[in-house]
């Protein structure tokens, strides 16, 4: 008899060393996911580098500033959407594409 085909395994996301940018609490926003755990983010040519992130499945969940300011979101191809809070109470959505 002949063996049943197993289901293709689903692509595992893998967002190491990659950048995206787009909006988020100002325009071009850019975010970089260090193969580290660590983060390199900020705009207008002004970046910082610390934080941490951490995904799981499809979800994506990044933190800078000593949790000051957190966002959780969803990949989808190229493109991050979710939402980001701060220790203030403001929240915003974050919608980022891939660009490298």
């Amino acid at each position: 008899p002949l063996e049943p085909e197993l289901p293709a395994r689903p692509k595992l996301l893998d967002l190491r060393g990659t950048t995206w940018e787009g909006k988020d609490h100002v325009e071009n926003y850019r975010v970089t996911f260090e193969p580290d755990g660590t983060l390199t983010y900020g705009y207008k040519n002004k970046y910082n580098h610390g934080g941490s992130w951490l995904l799981e499945g499809n979800q994506v969940y990044w933190e800078v500033n000593k949790k000051f300011r957190e966002t959780k979101a969803i990949v989808s191809g190229d493109t991050i959407s979710g939402e980001a809070w701060n220790k203030t109470g403001k929240r915003w959505p974050t919608l980022l594409k891939r660009i490298k």
